[in-house]
């Protein structure tokens, strides 16, 4: 049984994208959440001043939990007080030998196809760029982790595609605070088996924790590109009765992935 929903905002949850949403799509996933107690954390790019916009704007349920700036910041929601989860960032801070994004940042100096994203976009444990469209992610990909490496600044690189602006994104964080880690972080402080969670996405930057050993859905208004991404990583050992293509997009997508995995108790993989 699904105990706890992950899920990216940005045309995931929010029907910010190009496709049309549902009617009656995000009530009906709020009414489910309720009649299932099913808790709640949304896992984000966005900082938390932007969750709580959009929370406020869309008329969003209220989470237990927020993992902000592509997993980075991690918030616990206690009765309407939003606490930041200090341990988190001390993982990540010991993850780097003590130093932060600047660091990193350094390192980058001179790539070519880098533009740095404006300062509020920047966080201590994550950097975030726009890059050249011409530029192969491949060949950028091998060159951002080997000179990261050479400094002892081992990070997780997360190419996503910003449908609406057309823009390509990078963020680099630490490699445990990517969206997966965060998941697993949350996962392990409610005390959660892996079968009891279940994250939702519909890009790039989710591609981790899609792919990973959560029961995860892909919403269907998931571009092309995201799409081809998955079945390679399906193809290349990833768990494939973990992950549901849902057909409906946005909220309608995440409650079909609630539904399939609902259908699937117990969970086949646990009978292994």
């Amino acid at each position: 049984m699904i105990r706890f929903l992950c899920t990216d905002l940005d045309r995931t949850l929010l029907p910010n994208g190009p496709d049309q949403e549902p009617s009656g799509a995000r009530g009906a996933l709020r009414d489910h959440l309720a009649r299932h107690d099913v808790r709640l954390a949304y896992v984000t790019g966005r900082d938390v001043g932007r969750v709580r916009d959009a929370i406020e704007r869309w008329s969003l349920p209220g989470p237990d939990f927020v993992a902000a700036d592509a997993g980075t910041t991690i918030v616990r929601i206690d009765g309407g007080c939003w606490r930041p989860d200090e341990a988190w960032a001390a993982r990540q801070a010991e993850c780097w030998g003590g130093l932060d994004g600047d660091a990193v940042h350094d390192c980058l100096d001179g790539i070519d196809g880098l533009t740095a994203q404006s300062a509020d976009r920047q966080r201590p444990f994550k950097r975030s760029y726009t890059v050249r469209p011409d530029i192969p992610r491949a060949r950028l990909r091998e060159l951002i982790e080997r000179r990261t490496r050479e400094r002892a600044l081992p990070v997780a690189v997360l190419f996503s595609h910003d449908p609406l602006s057309d823009e390509i994104l990078l963020d680099l964080v630490s490699p445990l605070a990517t969206k997966r880690g965060a998941v697993a972080h949350l996962a392990e402080a409610l005390s959660l088996e892996e079968h009891e969670v279940l994250f939702a996405g519909d890009s790039g930057n989710d591609m981790d924790a899609l792919l990973s050993d959560f029961p995860a859905v892909l919403v269907g208004n998931a571009d092309a590109e995201t799409r081809r991404q998955v079945l390679a990583g399906v193809r290349a050992g990833g768990r494939a009765d973990r992950l549901h293509q849902a057909r409906a997009p946005y909220a309608a997508g995440i409650l079909e992935g609630l539904e399939h995995f609902a259908a699937l108790t117990p969970p086949p993989w646990t009978e292994r």
